[in-house]
């Protein structure tokens, strides 16, 4: 309680209000999402992650097989809805402050619920905001496949590629955990 009041009063003291603080401060958290969504696609598609849940999973003796891949790309699906959202929200906060000018779509006609629920405004600022956001982790996958598949494919090198069954464990990995060799798992 007495931190909001502390915000309260310390936004009133500056020219702008609230519009001015949410634009500020939405910045910094908009590159954040950035980077954790370039973070989670790049990670969706490591073998080496997902093979080490398949190690984690054998080591407790949890033989059930979960769809991992599956579920990381709803994850990264409902990650980007956010993302998205976030940057309408954060676009049109800048628009109400004034650090922006708007620019209306002529003919688009936006029923207020989808401002509300997901920041979808009938301006081109919007658009090209929550485009150029879909365009930076789209590109940075693109990326990352480039360098780690297209570009060693071209080359005639060991390109990587994503598991399809657990790794084989070898005898010496056992001995490592302090299991017997012809234990099962």
């Amino acid at each position: 309680m007495l931190t909001w009041l502390f915000v309260v009063w310390l936004i009133s003291r500056f020219h702008g209000g609230e519009f001015d603080a949410q634009a500020a401060t939405g910045l910094p958290s908009l590159i954040v999402l950035l980077l954790v969504m370039s973070w989670f696609f790049h990670k969706v598609y490591w073998t080496g992650w997902i093979s080490s849940h398949h190690k984690r999973r054998r080591a407790h003796a949890l033989h059930q097989r979960l769809p991992y891949r599956r579920l990381l790309i709803m994850t990264g699906v409902m990650l980007l809805f956010v993302l998205l959202v976030s940057v309408g929200e954060e676009v049109n906060e800048m628009l109400l402050a004034g650090s922006i000018g708007t620019t209306q779509v002529p003919g688009l006609s936006v029923p207020g619920w989808m401002g509300t629920w997901f920041s979808v405004f009938p301006n081109w600022e919007t658009f090209a905001g929550q485009f150029i956001a879909l365009a930076i982790v789209i590109g940075s996958y693109v990326g990352a496949q480039y360098l780690r598949v297209w570009r060693p494919r071209r080359r005639g090198r060991h390109t990587a590629h994503i598991a399809v069954a657990p790794p084989e464990e070898r005898s010496g990995d056992r001995a490592a955990r302090g299991a017997p060799a012809n234990a099962l798992a």
